[in-house]
Order: structure tokens, then sequence, then C-alpha cells
């Protein structure tokens, strides 16, 4: 009896120790190629730091200037998400990303795919502060 609390205990501390050392794993990367945007609003024209809405209003970005915009609205395939937020004065402006998934954080000798992790390859991210401009 004593024998096998002792084979159970030293086994515990080895997976403890394998585990911790990052040689077993548990997760793994669930790729989702798409992280949609909440409610997508398709820009019609950029001028310098505006931007024309579809619907007519129109948004002043704080900090990027025409050819980042224009850049990032290619990725975005032309639409930006709006959100007002009560903290600060104006709105933030949101766009999905292009990105990639890396593999290192799930790469172990020993994975047990048990736990799953939601990882997106477009994501919706930050893109500036904004203003909408008087009509």
């Amino acid at each position: 009896m004593k024998t096998e609390m002792l084979v159970i205990t030293l086994g515990g501390a080895v997976v403890a120790t394998a585990i911790h050392a990052g040689l077993i794993g548990f997760t793994y990367p669930r790729i989702v190629e798409n992280e949609p945007l909440h409610t997508p609003v398709r820009v019609l024209k950029i001028e310098n730091t505006v931007m024309t809405l579809e619907d007519g209003r129109k948004l002043e970005v704080q900090s990027l200037g025409s050819r980042e915009l224009e850049a990032i609205l290619k990725e975005s395939h032309g639409t930006i998400d709006i959100e007002t937020n009560p903290k600060i004065s104006g709105v933030v402006i949101y766009a999905n990303r292009d990105g990639w998934v890396c593999g290192t954080p799930w790469a172990r000798p020993l994975t047990l795919r048990l736990i799953p992790e939601t990882v997106y390859k477009n994501r919706r991210e930050f893109v500036d502060f904004g203003a909408y401009l008087a009509k």
C-alpha cells in the first residue's frame, strides 16, 4: 500500500513538472477564419483624415493619415465598426485586419487535445479614435 502511494505521488510530481516545463500540453488552437465586425459600415471615400460613410455621415480620425486608412480599409473590404464610448468624447473605430496564427504557444512534445482555444485569423482590431463632423 505504501509503495503504491509512493508511485502515485512520484508519478503525479513527474507529470506536474512536465506540464510546468512545457513538455505536456492540454490546449490546442481552434482557428476561426473571421471575427466579424459587430455593426459594419461601408466607407465610400477618404479625404485626408475624413471618411465619408455610406449613410452620409463624415467621420474624422485623430491620428492616421489617408494612406494608412486606405491600407486598413483594403484589408477590411471597405468596412469599419464604429462604437461610442461614454468615457471619451467621440467614437472608437475598428476594422478587420488580416492575421496569421503562430503555433508556438501550442508547440509541445506531447499534446493531449482536451481544451480548445479559439484563435481568430482575421481579427477585429482597434484602428483609431474619431469624431463625427457636423453636416
